[in-house]
């Protein structure tokens, strides 16, 4: 699409609705717009304020879409006049509440085109262009039976996709964490601002090959134009695509997020989502932080990782849904099981089925934390590692001292550049974290990991 071209149709527009041609900073809106600017960065441009500049670009958007007859937003703006520019010419018709631009020697070539269109879209648009809603398959995606908490990760995560235009963002954390299940909500607060939104699990599809057929295919139910790349749909429609279980990419045995041989495309598939521009974004969801994608955040600031941790001490909606005494303990068990959702479940069940719903009584029956059915979780997190990484947890979970990287135990029998690669390799998988001692940063392992260890290698 040709810039100048797009402003003169916006100037064309906003004269015959308000006999006015685009001043200076509405014209440096569009054009910021087209090149995936925010408003933060088109101000420091012009020397604006961005309130300002906000103010006027909200103006802009209602004055066009009055003009239209459609909804024009800064996100939809690019995509509604994609979809215009059937032809390049200066004749404007609004059909089906869709701006279609022509010449006057292609005016009934369209007209007819345009009738085909309009049976077309009934049969294969669900919303028939009367709903602003994206075009979603979620089947994938988690249903959100209730979701508390992690308010401040939400605002994160809405300012990175809708303000920052981050492109690729990896979610990753401890399994059963509620990562699905974040994500998941966040898209209900977020999803009007897309085209299309899609939900894959790789436990299902793992060849990039395989993933980009079954994505040109679902694309192909609605448009009558297919791409040959999935990078094209970014780049033509917003689209916001979830990878989930992406661990299943990784190999195991070995240290965190290394792709496997087989899957190696989706590295250059990751290196093009965060080069090209465009307003799409890519959400992956991983027990393990990718090791590719390190380098790339240093050197882009269209990429993002988060590390997603239990919620807050004081959430205690599971707690109160299971009727649970002994509200004072209430924050000492959450933070005993770090806020896990799917810990907390398994260990209020024991609390009820066990100690007739009192919590005091479960944490004075024993000194030691008492795991359950949690060890199953943890156990799939065991067999990932490689021999050098369960050397260091193993070593770890029979000491209670913290982890300090210049301090490396003879037991261990590694070298400085081992030791350091493996101290990362559990940082990406989230069983150490670095924590303060004395005003020293140090790493400690996971207490309910250690746990565990101590009782699956009967280490006291």
């Amino acid at each position: 699409m040709n810039i100048p071209e797009i402003v003169k149709i916006a100037d064309d527009l906003i004269f015959s609705h308000t006999g006015q041609h685009l001043d200076y900073l509405q014209e440096a809106i569009i054009k910021g717009t087209l090149e995936y600017k925010n408003y933060t960065k088109i101000a420091e441009e012009i020397n604006c304020s961005e309130s300002h500049l906000k103010n006027t670009g909200a103006e802009l958007w209602q004055v066009l879409s009055d003009a239209l007859g459609e909804h024009i937003t800064k996100n939809n703006f690019r995509h509604i006049l994609n979809k215009a520019l059937f032809f390049s010419g200066k004749d404007y018709a609004t059909v089906n509440n869709n701006i279609n631009l022509c010449s006057e020697r292609d005016s009934t070539k369209v007209q007819q085109q345009t009738e085909i269109e309009r049976e077309d879209d009934i049969v294969k648009t669900p919303q028939n262009n009367e709903s602003k809603q994206p075009i979603s398959d979620l089947s994938y995606a988690p249903e959100i039976l209730n979701f508390s908490g992690h308010s401040s990760e939400l605002s994160i995560f809405k300012q990175w996709i809708l303000d920052n235009n981050i492109r690729l963002i990896t979610l990753y954390g401890l399994s059963e964490i509620g990562k699905s299940t974040f994500i998941s909500y966040l898209i209900t607060q977020i999803k009007d601002n897309f085209d299309y939104i899609i939900w894959r699990n790789l436990s299902e599809v793992h060849h990039f090959d395989k993933l980009t057929y079954d994505l040109r295919q679902y694309f192909g139910k609605f448009q009558q134009q297919t791409f040959p790349k999935i990078l094209d749909y970014f780049i033509n429609y917003r689209c916001l695509l979830i990878l989930d279980d992406f661990q299943n990419l990784f190999k195991t045995n070995e240290l965190a997020g290394e792709f496997l041989p087989e899957y190696q495309d989706y590295s250059k598939f990751f290196q093009e989502v965060v080069t090209l521009s465009h307003q799409s974004c890519l959400i992956i969801i991983s027990w393990e932080k990718p090791r590719h994608l390190s380098s790339l955040e240093r050197n882009n600031h269209h990429l993002k990782t988060f590390h997603l941790k239990g919620f807050a001490g004081n959430n205690t909606e599971i707690l109160q849904e299971n009727d649970l005494q002994d509200e004072d303990k209430w924050s000492e068990l959450i933070e005993l099981y770090q806020g896990h959702p799917s810990w907390l479940n398994i260990i209020v069940e024991i609390i009820n089925d066990l100690f007739n719903g009192s919590v005091a009584n479960f944490l004075n029956y024993n000194q030691e934390l008492f795991l359950g059915d949690i060890e199953l979780i943890l156990e799939r997190h065991l067999s990932r590692l490689s021999l050098s990484e369960k050397k260091v947890i193993y070593w770890l979970a029979n000491n209670d001292n913290y982890l300090d990287i210049f301090t490396i135990s003879s037991k261990l029998e590694l070298s400085n550049i081992e030791f350091l690669k493996i101290v990362q390799s559990l940082e990406r998988r989230c069983l150490i974290e670095k924590v303060t001692n004395n005003g020293d940063k140090v790493f400690q392992l996971n207490s309910v990991f250690k746990q565990f260890l101590k009782g699956f290698i009967n280490i006291n």
